[in-house]
C-alpha cells in the first residue's frame, strides 16, 4: 500500500470509527473495522478467512457512551487472535433490543470496533443513564456490564481502566476508537467551563435573563456548577406569557396575568427553527389568571429538544415573550416560578394547566 493511499484511508475510516463508515470489498456486508495499533483500514471479506482458530480471541467490551444522542459501544480484542464477530449480538437491558454484526466482521487483535448508534444498521434503541450493554455469541454471554444514573453523563462515557482489561469506571475524557484514559474530573468553582459542567463562576457560557423569560436581571451559576441560576431575574411584565414548556411531552403553556381577557386568536408559537411557526386558532381568549397548554400534533407540530426555545409572538409579529433552555432544562419541566412571573427554572414535576 503507497503512502497516499494509507493517508486516504486514514482520513475516510479513521475519524467516525463507526460501523459502516467505509465501504467493504464485498459491497458493505462486513461491519467496518479500524485497527488503531497500525492504522489500516481492515474492513473486507477476505478478514474472514483468517484463520481465526490459532491462538485465542478474547473480544471484550471497552468503553461506553449513553448520556446523551451519541449512544456508542465500542469492543477491543484482547486476545492473540483475530475474532470473527459474525452474527454476534449486542444488546441492552432490554432483551428486545438486539443489534447483529454482519457476516465477515473480524476484529483483529489489538483493533478497536465502535458500534454506533444508527436504525438504519440495526442499532435502533437508545442507551439509558442508567441501562446495560451485553454481547453475545451462539455459545451465549461474552461480556456484559451495567451502569447506574451518574456514571456516564454526556459528555463523559463508561469505560474500562485499564483499557481492555480493568475494571468500568466513568471516564471523563472519551476515547472512541482508542486506548482508555480516565481524564481529568471537572473542579466546580476554579472559573473555568470543564467537561460536562454546565458553568462555573462567572463562566455562564452566555446565558443572559432574556432566556429566562426575564426583561432583565443577572444569571448567576448554581452551586454544583451543573445548572443555570435565574432567581435574581427580574420579574416578567404583566400580559401572556409563557408559563411551563416541556421537552419530554412536548406541550407549551400559556397562562395570562393581566386582570382582562385577551384573544390570542393570530399569534404564534415556534420553536428555534423559524420555519416551525404555529399560529393559534382565530377565537382563541385567555382570561386573566387562566391557562392554556398546546401540544405537538394535537396543536403545533415541532418538537421541542433538550436545546431549544419557544417564541410567542403576537397578530403583528411583536414577540410577547421567548424562553430558551439548554443542557435538558426542559425535559420535565421548564416552569416560572413564581407562577406567570418569575423566572423559568426547571421544575421536577409537571403542572399544566394548574399554578407551578
Amino acid at each position: 500500500m503507497t503512502p497516499r493511499l494509507l493517508s486516504l484511508l486514514l482520513m475516510l475510516c479513521v475519524p467516525s470509527l463507526v460501523v459502516g463508515a467505509c465501504s467493504s470489498d464485498d459491497g458493505g456486508t462486513a461491519d467496518t473495522i479500524v485497527d488503531t495499533s497500525t492504522g489500516v483500514d481492515t474492513d473486507s471479506q477476505e478478514d474472514a478467512d483468517e484463520d481465526t482458530s490459532a491462538g485465542s480471541a478474547n473480544v471484550v467490551l471497552n468503553e461506553i457512551s449513553s448520556g446523551g444522542s451519541d449512544d456508542w459501544i465500542e469492543l477491543t480484542n484482547i486476545g492473540d487472535a483475530p475474532a470473527d464477530l459474525s452474527g454476534w449480538t449486542f444488546s441492552d437491558d432490554d432483551p428486545t433490543h438486539v443489534y447483529t454484526f454482519r457476516a465477515g466482521t473480524v476484529l483483529p487483535v489489538g483493533a478497536y470496533l465502535r458500534v454506533e448508534r444508527d436504525a438504519e444498521l440495526g442499532f435502533d434503541f437508545g442507551l439509558g443513564g442508567a441501562d446495560q450493554a451485553r454481547i453475545a455469541n451462539s455459545d451465549g454471554l461474552v461480556d456484559m456490564t451495567s451502569w447506574s444514573d451518574g456514571d456516564a453523563p454526556e459528555g463523559q462515557t463508561w469505560g474500562r481502566l485499564p483499557d481492555g482489561t480493568g475494571d468500568f469506571r466513568t471516564l471523563y475524557t472519551p476515547t472512541p476508537g482508542a486506548s482508555n484514559e480516565a481524564g481529568t474530573a471537572p473542579s466546580c468553582g476554579n472559573g473555568e467551563l470543564e467537561s460536562t459542567e454546565t458553568c462555573d463562576g462567572s463562566d455562564i457560557d452566555g446565558r443572559t435573563c432574556a432566556d429566562f423569560g426575564s426583561p432583565g436581571g443577572t444569571v448567576a451559576c448554581a452551586a454544583d456548577c451543573n445548572a443555570f441560576d435565574g432567581g435574581s431575574c427580574d420579574t416578567a411584565a404583566a400580559g401572556v406569557v409563557i408559563n411551563e414548556v416541556s421537552a419530554d411531552s412536548d406541550m407549551v403553556e400559556l397562562t395570562n396575568t393581566t386582570s382582562s381577557a385577551v384573544d390570542i386568536g393570530s399569534w404564534s408559537l415556534v420553536d428555534d427553527n423559524p420555519d416551525n411557526a404555529w399560529v393559534i386558532p382565530a377565537g382563541t381568549t385567555l382570561e386573566p389568571g387562566g391557562y392554556v397548554t398546546f401540544t405537538r400534533d394535537t396543536d403545533f407540530t415541532f418538537g421541542l429538544s433538550g436545546n431549544d426555545s419557544v417564541t410567542l409572538t403576537d397578530g403583528e409579529d411583536t414577540v410577547r415573550d421567548s424562553v430558551d433552555w439548554r443542557g435538558g432544562e426542559a425535559t420535565v419541566s421548564w416552569c416560572r416560578i413564581p407562577d406567570g412571573s418569575g423566572p423559568m427554572q426547571p421544575c421536577a414535576t409537571p403542572t399544566f394547566g394548574a399554578a407551578n
